[in-house]
């Protein structure tokens, strides 16, 4: 599932950034998202408690279903009269394509068949961290060391793009 992945989101030097949520629904994911080549783009797979059901992978988590939602998260012009074509980036949406194009592919080729929500994220979830948001992190003085790192991190997101 794809929603508001049109835009910039508004973190110096983050403007690439995508957040995506599900890879707790089934444990192939996490290889599959290692996988991917996501040129262009700065990826951050994470749970999705952290943003909620904001969108129509919803109905997949509710029946157990192995799902991925992509997000840049909400942002100024979300639902307003100046949400308008000029303000989207749209090398971002061709390489956030890119990336859809070549997970479907991916996921063709795997069987995704749990357990759902049954396994251990967060060695996966700290490494794609690490990967994409090491310098910043650093710079903020967070180290990426266990689950509640990682919730520290996710707040500071959540609380600045109001996921």
């Amino acid at each position: 599932m794809l929603d508001l992945v049109g835009h910039d989101v508004p973190l110096a030097g983050l403007g690439n950034l995508l957040f995506i949520t599900g890879m707790e629904s089934d444990p192939a994911f996490a290889s599959i998202l290692r996988t991917v080549s996501s040129d262009g783009l700065t990826v951050v797979p994470t749970l999705n408690h952290y943003i909620g059901d904001m969108s129509d992978h919803h109905i997949f988590r509710v029946h157990r279903r192995p799902y991925l939602f992509l997000s840049c998260g909400r942002w100024q012009h979300y639902h307003s009269e100046t949400d308008t074509p000029e303000k989207l980036n749209y090398e971002k949406m061709a390489a956030i394509a890119a990336l859809v194009l070549e997970l479907t592919e991916r996921m063709a080729e795997s069987a995704l068949t749990g357990p759902f929500e049954g396994y251990d994220t967060t060695p996966a979830e700290l490494e794609f961290m690490r990967s994409a948001l090491g310098p910043m992190l650093t710079a903020l003085g967070i180290e990426l060391n266990g689950r509640a790192d990682i919730d520290e991190v996710a707040r500071l997101f959540v609380g600045r793009l109001h996921l």
